[in-house]
């Protein structure tokens, strides 16, 4: 049977973290200080990245500094919206960055992940000092879960995290009403929020280019296996979109919403396909081959919805 809800922000489906959505009121002495000390941290943890790439001790160390910021703000409240924006298109720049680099990581990638799920958890609170950072920070969250449980080091622990975040991250996009519109000049640089900020197309993710002539022996056994099983998944991704697309257009007119795990189950499959395809691109063949069986296990969940 098909799930739907009249979509309202609830305990039971809102990370418990997020369960208070009520902007907190500014403590009018500790807040713009402790906002204008943020604003000087991210200001030099970007600056690290200037001549060299930091090490992981040194990310982690700033991953944290990130994190306890916003915790501070989260607790003090905030009195200034314009320098909220500044200090978030620093802090989304500067993810973005150490994510692209340390993504592999699982130690690292924990941290970043536990930094994008502070902010978004500020934003989903604050939601007038920007508007779409809740939607950034958790589709963040998410990716880089989907690198944790994808990397076989962590042993499943993540399972939990690619979850909450892919549910928060649907939840967002259906509170700012979809995917975040171009930045103005009074909003973060679009730089700054990263690929997430993009509105994925409906249309089949492609397979990448391959070199077959520079793989080894075992390489080209296991390309052999993925080429034909990624567009087969690309195609099957897609007719679930576009199932589920149509389904919400459908309620939509009745005043009813997909019911929000369906709509981060989407979320995560689409997501673990284009891992798959990065993971092509880097000549990572058996990561990849994970991936989609991740993206197989996340259809699966929409055969009640869409069928199979």
């Amino acid at each position: 049977m098909v799930r739907l809800l009249i979509f309202c922000l609830s305990a039971a489906l809102w990370p418990h973290s997020l369960a208070r959505v009520a902007d907190a009121a500014p403590n009018q002495q500790v807040a713009p200080e402790r906002q204008r000390a943020l604003l000087n941290d991210l200001n030099a943890i970007n600056g690290r990245w200037n001549s060299s790439k930091p090490g992981s001790q040194q990310v982690l160390a700033d991953a944290q500094t990130l994190a306890a910021g916003y915790g501070d703000l989260a607790r003090l409240g905030s009195a200034d919206s314009a320098l909220d924006r500044q200090i978030a298109g620093l802090a989304f720049s500067w993810l973005a960055r150490a994510s692209a680099s340390y993504s592999a990581d699982p130690v690292v990638a924990a941290a970043l992940l536990g930094s994008y799920g502070v902010m978004g958890d500020f934003f989903a609170r604050n939601t007038r000092f920007y508007r779409p950072g809740a939607v950034l920070a958790y589709s963040g969250a998410s990716r880089l879960a989907r690198a944790l449980v994808l990397n076989r080091q962590t042993n499943g622990r993540y399972e939990g995290d690619l979850s909450r975040y892919g549910l928060a991250w649907a939840q967002a996009l259906y509170l700012a009403g979809g995917i975040p519109p171009p930045a103005t000049q009074d909003d973060v640089p679009p730089f700054a929020a990263g690929p997430e900020a993009q509105a994925p197309e409906l249309r089949a993710v492609p397979l990448p280019q391959i070199d077959e002539g520079k793989l080894t022996g075992e390489d080209k056994a296991l390309w052999g296996e993925l080429r034909p099983r990624f567009v087969l998944t690309a195609k099957r991704v897609l007719d679930a979109r576009l199932s589920l697309e149509e389904l919400s257009q459908r309620l939509r007119q009745q005043n009813l919403q997909v019911n929000q795990l369906d709509a981060a189950a989407a979320l995560i499959m689409q997501g673990f396909l284009e891992d798959a395809a990065g993971l092509i691109a880097a000549g990572q063949f058996q990561p990849a081959l994970d991936a989609l069986s991740r993206v197989d296990y996340q259809r699966a969940k929409l055969n009640n919805v869409i069928g199979r």
